[in-house]
């Protein structure tokens, strides 16, 4: 609670604690701030790593019907080294309908479009996992995750502003938060007497 609490709380005073306060459900409403602040930090790294994920792909989006549809080829995304990808581009593109989609440093991003039920194999490739969302749509997300971060974070603040006291009173800890004001006046005291 208390690294939530800046100097210029301090310096403005702290509410005083409340005598007759149930420090249960202070601690009650600390928590669930803290999980939900954890769930949004995990959301956004799962947000960043799909977006990484994705990033290679570019634009390449599927139809999410076109699977239950009879007769339609099914497309499976893959990646290959670079110079796995070369040497058998040719004969991939004849068995699977492979099309290159981007070449990073390393690897080669590719789909193939086959038959329903084609064995496919491929030696050096490795079958890729695609986020089906855009890039654009998943910095969407993202950005709006980091917004309600940001204010869980405001309402987390607010909240050990208004309870730090009550707390400390019921640890019996009381006025153990070091007043910024007293502590400049001892630091030019200081100040004076090393001159």
């Amino acid at each position: 609670m208390r690294s939530c609490i800046q100097k210029e709380d301090v310096k403005a005073g702290l509410p005083p604690a409340a005598s007759a306060f149930d420090i249960d459900s202070v601690f009650i409403f600390w928590q669930q701030f803290c999980l939900k602040v954890e769930n949004l930090k995990k959301y956004i790294e799962s947000l960043d790593y799909d977006i990484a994920a994705r990033v290679p792909w570019g634009d390449l989006t599927f139809d999410s019907n076109e699977g239950f549809v009879e007769g339609l080829p099914i497309t499976h995304c893959w990646t290959a080294p670079k110079e796995c990808f070369e040497a058998h581009q040719e004969r991939w593109t004849e068995e699977y309908g492979v099309k290159m989609i981007s070449e990073g440093q390393y690897l080669t991003f590719f789909t193939s479009s086959t038959p329903k039920g084609k064995e496919i194999v491929m030696e050096g490739a490795e079958e890729a996992k695609v986020c089906p969302s855009p890039a654009s749509t998943l910095i969407m997300l993202q950005t709006k995750a980091k917004d309600s971060l940001k204010l869980e974070q405001l309402k987390m603040s607010d909240f050990a502003v208004e309870h730090y006291n009550s707390v400390e009173a019921a640890l019996g800890l009381k006025n153990t938060l070091p007043q910024t004001k007293r502590k400049r006046l001892l630091y030019k005291i200081k100040k004076l007497f090393h001159r």
